[in-house]
């Protein structure tokens, strides 16, 4: 308290001393000095103050009764089991509580070691409890080799070790040998640690000379912190592949000598097209496995030669060969030659066709030249496919045109159409009665014949002259069909000729003559040709002279288109005439009615009566089914 030296009337306060504390609900009180000189007041409730706690237990190595003491209690400080005070010393102290805690000397107590006897043991365990006292604890693990759960083990106050031997198996090696050479295999699988297995070499090799097969051991690697298959290896060689090598021209590949496991290349050889090279592996048994690409032989591209025949040497392959020759119309001094579809020089695989070039040089025209009066050309020597033009001489006006000269020697194409110029003359007809046509009849059979009857002749000394001609007519149909045009011709034929028309018989045909050795020239244009087959009767001395100097075809051209024109009309301008050939093929003269030949030969058949019809052959030829009119009839 406080109260020391206060006066009357005056206040202290009174608490709770050193070691005391207030009791529950209590606290300090007040005390007043009285006129008496006397303290008035109530003590405060106190209560003696508990010791802390020591914080000792049996991990510290203690034992002890200090809790819950207060102020002026003792208590017993004593050493835990599995602990001891060092020789020469107390293992128990007594310890008073006072106003400042505990106070005493504390024993030394010192942990006990633990034996290792009670430690699990064997080659499988790896064990480091060694000086291992009360309380401590250690690991007991699998040996390198073995795999399993690494256990604790604590040393007790009894001195011994608590704990659970862990399970350790041993572990296995992988299939894969470090140091194992290619080639060998082993029957290790599933090899433990601590075992052994053997060695062999693998399918597809063979042991190599002055090697032997070994033995692997399963043990531990500590460089790669594992068990590992270890031991010396021996040496095996790879086989040879011997089978399914790549054959045909077709291909090239690198597969000679090639060894089990071994990789060759195969590819498609030059002059040979496909699927990209592929590779090949040679297995255990020696057969090479793969698959082989697609390749085809590469196909030349054509020369075109001028002449040459076309079709003969296309799409060839290469390896393959063909023969050139001409097309129709050329000829080649060099001959036949050979080409052959091979590899062009300097690599790469192209290929074209190879040889010599055959000189196929054009042959000229023969047949079908634009000869006529009405025209004038420049088609000497013109060869196969040249063309030549045809233009209307200086008598006649006309467009020219164009001919050539196609594969058979023969020119084709139109001829101009000419139309003489109004002063063109007309040739005067030398005892020709071209008015008497009253009696002109027209036969169509196959063919058409014009047979004039009203004429009076005289048979002593008659000679009979058969001649054909070939005619370029425009639009030739129409020209036989056209009774006007076809007494023009026969005006024309009898003006040539020089005989009176009522003498002529004409036979008019859309297709080619053939009599005896005798044939019309066929025309290049089908559509525009016309032939003609005439026979006239005439005196000796007339025959005589027409055999020394027969019409010529520009002769007979001029005298048909001079006898159009002299129709008048519009006759000349419908139709225009050339005459490609003409033909006296047979002269035979009649005499006291005895028959003799010349000429062209031949008997003729009495003037009187209709001559005979042409064989069969010629029937034919002309396209006739059956006989045709081939003379006139002459009424006696």
């Amino acid at each position: 308290h406080n109260c020391s030296g206060v006066g009357t009337f005056s206040t202290c306060e009174a608490t709770c001393g050193n070691g005391y504390g207030y009791a529950s609900g209590a606290a300090a009180e007040t005390f007043t000095c009285t006129a008496t000189g006397e303290f008035q007041g109530t003590a405060p409730a106190c209560e003696p103050s508990p010791c802390a706690t020591l914080g000792l237990d049996s991990s510290d190595g203690y034992s002890h009764d200090c809790s819950g003491n207060v102020n002026s209690d003792s208590c017993i400080v004593a050493c835990a089991d599995g602990f001891s005070a060092p020789n020469g010393t107390s293992a128990a102290a007594i310890l008073e509580c006072g106003t400042s805690g505990y106070t005493g000397s504390m024993p030394t107590c010192e942990p006990t070691p633990c034996s290792s006897v009670s430690l699990p043991t064997g080659l499988d365990l790896e064990v480091n409890c060694t000086g291992l006292t009360t309380g401590e604890s250690c690991m007991v693990s699998c040996a390198q080799g073995y795999s399993g759960a690494a256990a604790n083990f604590t040393c007790t106050s009894l001195g011994d070790f608590s704990g659970q031997r862990p399970i350790c198996t041993p572990q296995t090696c992988d299939d894969l040998v470090q140091g194992l050479l290619e080639g060998v295999t082993h029957d290790c699988s599933g090899v433990r640690f601590g075992s052994k297995c053997g060695t062999s070499c693998a399918a597809g090799h063979s042991l190599a000379a002055n090697s032997a097969l070994t033995e692997l051991h399963c043990l531990w690697d500590a460089a790669v912190g594992q068990v590992t298959l270890q031991g010396a290896s021996p040496v095996c060689e790879p086989d040879p592949c011997v089978d399914n090598f790549p054959s045909g021209e077709s291909f090239q590949h690198d597969c000679a000598g090639v060894t089990t496991t071994g990789v060759c290349t195969v590819q498609c050889a030059p002059g040979y097209d496909g699927s990209s090279p592929q590779n090949l592996s040679c297995a255990a048994s020696g057969v090479l496995e793969g698959d082989t690409p697609n390749c085809t032989a590469r196909t030349c591209a054509a020369r075109h030669l001028p002449g040459m025949q076309q079709g003969i040497c296309q799409d060839l392959s290469f390896g393959d060969s063909c023969f050139t020759t001409c097309e129709d119309g050329y000829d080649a001094s060099s001959g036949v030659q050979q080409w052959t579809c091979d590899l062009l020089p300097g690599g790469g695989g192209s290929v074209e066709l190879q040889g010599s070039d055959p000189d196929c040089q054009p042959l000229p025209c023969l047949d079908n030249s634009p000869v006529s009066a009405q025209f004038q050309d420049n088609c000497a020597g013109v060869t196969t496919g040249s063309s030549c033009d045809v233009v209307c001489t200086s008598d006649y006006v006309g467009s020219p045109s164009n001919l050539t000269c196609g594969a058979d020697r023969a020119f084709y194409g139109s001829l101009p159409v000419c139309q003489p110029r109004s002063d063109f003359p007309v040739p005067e007809v030398e005892d020709a009665n071209v008015s008497n046509m009253s009696n002109a009849t027209l036969i169509q059979e196959e063919e058409f014949v014009l047979n004039l009857t009203d004429f009076v002749l005289n048979l002593t000394d008659t000679i009979e002259v058969r001649g054909l001609l070939s005619l370029n007519v425009t639009d030739a149909e129409a020209f036989m069909n056209d009774p006007e045009a076809l007494a023009a011709l026969k005006d024309g034929l009898a003006a040539a000729i020089k005989v009176n028309p009522a003498y002529l018989t004409v036979t008019v045909s859309l297709t080619p003559f053939t009599v005896g050795n005798a044939n019309s020239r066929r025309l290049a244009s089908e559509s525009s040709a016309l032939y003609i087959s005439y026979t006239v009767i005439m005196k000796k001395s007339e025959a005589a002279g027409l055999e020394a100097n027969p019409p010529s075809a520009t002769a007979f051209e001029a005298a048909i288109s001079a006898a159009i024109v002299s129709k008048g009309g519009s006759l000349a301008s419908k139709y225009s005439v050339v005459v490609m050939s003409a033909t006296v093929f047979s002269i035979s003269v009649v005499d006291d009615g005895n028959q003799f030949s010349g000429g062209g030969g031949g008997a003729v058949p009495d003037p009187w009566s209709c001559p005979p019809p042409p064989p069969a052959a010629d029937a034919a030829d002309i396209g006739m089914d059956g006989p045709a009119v081939w003379g006139a009839g002459i009424d006696p």
